[in-house]
């Protein structure tokens, strides 16, 4: 009977000798076991046969649903430009990656040095403060990888920027771009907030500025 082949099926797979396709194969034998008997199961037996078996995974011909498939898109994305583990995980599972296999590739990607959160907290820092960022602006983006700037190698001596205190960074902002706003304290303050400065040095940068100009 049927119930009696899928009591077989599961003494199978408790013995651990399912092993991956094997799904299809529990089906045919339910229909030669049904045939022989004179019946035809239907597809709904067919289907619950199927789900008693979650040792025996359908192979899959989409790359989202392997670790193949997986590894091969977190390798090609690392290679590209320096990657967060935290974003990176976040990106694949929005596209439809398996969060399983995400894990266990970049658990991968980590063990053979391609991913490094420390090497692309390091990069992101030097390319920010480059730019003329804001420290606070910095910490926040950090923080949303995951990561404390004091964590950061080498932070704060080695990095040339920070030499300088935040104040005169924030000033060769506006050197660099003066605000164009008929309110000058107004507009520098916006724009040393955008670029990342603390609110406490854009104001007091923002007022300084707006005296030079007066």
């Amino acid at each position: 009977s049927i119930e009696h082949l899928r009591a077989c099926i599961a003494a199978v797979e408790s013995d651990g000798r399912v092993r991956a396709g094997e799904a299809r194969i529990q089906q045919d034998t339910l229909v030669d076991a049904c045939a022989f008997a004179g019946n035809f199961p239907s597809d709904s037996d067919l289907l619950h046969a199927t789900q008693e078996s979650p040792h025996a995974p359908v192979p899959s011909d989409d790359p989202k649903k392997t670790f193949e498939g997986t590894f091969k898109k977190v390798e090609r994305l690392c290679l590209v430009r320096e990657q967060n583990s935290l974003k990176l995980t976040q990106r694949l599972v929005r596209e439809g990656y398996d969060e399983r296999l995400v894990a266990e590739a970049i658990r991968q990607a980590q063990s053979w040095g391609l991913l490094d959160d420390a090497r692309y907290a390091e990069v992101l820092v030097r390319s920010r403060l480059a730019a003329g960022k804001g420290i606070a602006g910095i910490e926040r983006e950090l923080a949303q990888c995951g990561i404390a700037l004091e964590d950061v190698n080498g932070w704060p001596e080695e990095f040339e920027a920070c030499r300088e205190s935040e104040e005169e960074r924030a000033f060769a902002v506006l050197r660099k771009h003066p605000p164009r706003s008929k309110n000058v304290r107004e507009g520098a303050y916006r724009k040393l907030a955008t670029k990342g400065f603390s609110a406490s040095v854009a104001a007091s940068v923002a007022r300084a500025w707006a005296e030079q100009q007066g």
